[in-house]
């Protein structure tokens, strides 16, 4: 407001208009956008759904088709598993614990590597159990199969596999000895002192019991207490990141979220880029890709919310994600930053081709007819395994 003296009168300046936000009503929303108007407290529960193409939709559908595995390959696998299984059960004072594992328990199978884990505990040392498990199941026959088998030390596992299927059974063997029967490191000893004395041509033994020194006792009561009972297993095994990876993926309820995983192990053996990463990798780096769309979500938009996480630098250097198992360590620690760049890199080109040229080469490649896998390889050690 603005006085004049000349006129006396009072000059009323207009106003300048506030543009205020946009409130969601129902009935008044513009271009036809779907917004819930009771949206959730936390951000980080807001899911998104964007448009998609039903001929994107149909293409990752046909090669996911492409992918798994033949239905006599995943029957001839069961069946070897089962006579695995079985076999283990039948030697009950060396192994005390079986469980299923990796890719076949979580339906993750794909063409290019059909196989099967298994997670043993077994209470002895590890070349006698490898043996023993060895010379269990090279008896066993299956008709129609042509059955192989073989261990490997250093890698710790016993395999079975059938060269006709182009299938393979790996029992992974965590041994653990068992504590020596007696106790009497953990006892008092009597110390004997032996003197020689003649008396008439005879030869006497003198014994005195003496207490031993408390630190060898105590040294005694540690290496006791580290070695387990017989038949028991410790701890550390029940608590291996294989069984703790597993009970996290089982928690998993993405509907797109298996099918999603098939695919980027595809990407995986065709892009040089991704073979840095590993099946924990990817199962934990799509987990969190999904977590800000739609449960329901079309599997295009699935591939793509992945390929857009990583292009952000999430994988950089001071952005790292944690082990959603162990919290306190790095998900990405054993990739190199080198490697995370070059990652970075490719798939911000794939999300480029994807989602401005429209083209989906990279995710599909070539898509063939259904062909039988290949034997699949053998791992060098634990580390290698998709059990995770």
């Amino acid at each position: 407001v603005v006085s004049t003296q000349s006129t006396g009168k009072i000059k009323k300046e207009p106003r300048l208009s506030v543009s205020r936000p946009f409130q969601a009503k129902k009935g008044s929303l513009p271009f036809g956008l779907k917004v819930n108007i009771q949206a959730p407290k936390k951000r980080s529960d807001v899911r998104v759904m964007l448009p998609h193409n039903p001929e994107h939709e149909k293409l990752l559908q046909t090669k996911v088709k492409r992918l798994l595995p033949s239905m006599n390959s995943t029957k001839g696998l069961t069946i070897l598993l089962d006579m695995a299984l079985q076999t283990l059960r039948n030697i009950p004072e060396l192994v005390k614990d079986i469980r299923v594992v990796g890719s076949y328990l979580k339906g993750t199978l794909i063409k290019s590597k059909v196989t099967a884990d298994l997670m043993v505990g077994a209470t002895s040392t590890l070349s006698t159990a490898l043996r023993a498990i060895c010379d269990a199941l090279s008896p066993k026959t299956i008709e129609n199969f042509e059955l192989t088998f073989g261990f490997d030390e250093a890698g710790s596992y016993v395999w079975v596999a059938d060269a006709k299927k182009n299938i393979k059974v790996f029992v992974w063997v965590f041994a653990f000895p068992p504590a020596e029967e007696s106790n009497s490191s953990t006892e008092m000893e009597p110390a004997v002192t032996e003197s020689e004395k003649s008396k008439g041509g005879e030869t006497t033994t003198e014994t005195t019991t003496s207490t031993t020194d408390p630190t060898d006792a105590a040294k005694a009561q540690q290496v006791s207490k580290s070695r387990m009972p017989m038949g028991i297993l410790p701890a550390s095994y029940f608590s291996h990141p294989t069984i703790a990876r597993l009970s996290w993926f089982q928690n998993q309820i993405d509907s797109n979220y298996k099918i999603t995983i098939c695919l980027f192990k595809d990407i995986r053996n065709r892009i040089d880029e991704f073979k840095v990463l590993d099946s924990w990798h990817l199962e934990a780096l799509i987990a969190y890709s999904l977590q800000k769309i739609s449960a329901f979500c079309p599997l295009s938009q699935a591939v793509r919310s992945v390929f857009a996480t990583v292009s952000s630098g999430i994988l950089l250097p001071g952005v790292d994600l944690l082990d959603p198992i162990k919290s306190s360590e790095r998900l990405f620690a054993s990739v190199d930053v080198d490697q995370r760049h070059k990652l970075t890199q490719a798939c911000q080109r794939i999300l480029s081709e994807i989602s401005v040229e429209n083209k989906w080469d990279a995710v599909v490649g070539s898509i063939e007819p259904d062909q039988e896998s290949e034997l699949p390889t053998e791992p060098k050690s634990q580390d290698s395994i998709d059990m995770s």
